[in-house]
């Protein structure tokens, strides 16, 4: 079949209200901006007898919903890589990486997937799902924007502690490094429960330092973060067991400063 047949094949004409499939012989007359839709819908039996009719119907489908739900699922969360290799931040194992990273994880992700799929969710950026959903979506949500942002703050760097303009703001605002510190570590040691501690930047600029219960992120509270230490559990048990302050005082070893500069601006 010639190249000029099968573009005949795929091509629909539309004039005003009345769409015509080319060749087909059959026409479709209805009000409304998109007539042929619910036509497609209601009757694809008698629309799909012809290879040129079956072209057509699969023109149409990518504005009909089913068209849509393809285009959720190439838009579906994913699971990121680490940024790092498993045995790159000691004492941190691999053993408690694949847990917290392969599983619980992507648990979240898997959850979140199936969550939006048919809401206003599907299709949206995962920053907007955290600042406009609640329950279950956002818990799932909010889970997996703050392990991927949080994998993101680790990695030996070979830094103790940042510079620039963070580093700065940091003295400003706590006196010094060691302040800052002695602060960051407190909360996340103290923190009843599961949750994060985060350096965040206000609206104003000036820094501050939240506890966030559970799945609690920044951004629903309109503050940009800049780094996240993971207080749940399942971050430290396999390598610390019941001493969270074991596992904060080791995190500012691992701390990407880089990131947390990028972060800040």
């Amino acid at each position: 079949m010639g190249e000029s047949s099968r573009e005949e094949r795929i091509r629909l004409w539309g004039v005003g209200h009345l769409f015509i499939i080319p060749g087909s012989g059959r026409r479709m007359c209805a009000r409304g901006p998109r007539p042929p839709l619910a036509a497609l819908r209601t009757e694809p039996r008698e629309l799909h007898e012809t290879p040129r009719e079956t072209a057509a119907l699969a023109f149409w489908s990518q504005w009909t919903g089913a068209g849509r739900q393809r285009k959720h699922k190439l838009m579906a969360f994913t699971l990121p890589e680490l940024p790092f290799s498993a045995d790159a931040i000691a004492p941190i194992s691999a053993e408690t990486l694949e847990f917290h990273h392969g599983k619980h994880h992507n648990a979240y992700v898997t959850n979140l997937n199936k969550l939006v799929e048919g809401t206003e969710f599907a299709g949206a950026s995962l920053e907007d799902v955290v600042k406009k959903s609640s329950g279950g979506v956002f818990n799932n949500a909010a889970q997996h924007y703050n392990h991927s942002f949080y994998w993101n703050c680790l990695g030996a760097q070979g830094r103790k502690a940042p510079g620039g303009a963070l580093g700065k703001a940091i003295d400003g605002k706590w006196g010094s490094f060691e302040g800052f510190v002695s602060e960051f570590s407190t909360k996340a040691a103290t923190l009843f429960g599961s949750g994060w501690a985060w350096l965040v930047k206000n609206a104003d600029g000036s820094l501050d330092i939240t506890q966030e219960p559970n799945a609690g992120c920044p951004l629903t509270s309109g503050k940009t973060p800049l780094l996240t230490c993971d207080v749940w559990e399942h971050a430290y048990y396999v390598d610390f067991r019941n001493a969270r302050p074991k596992y904060v005082e080791a995190f500012w070893g691992l701390v990407n400063w880089d990131f947390a500069e990028k972060n800040f601006g």
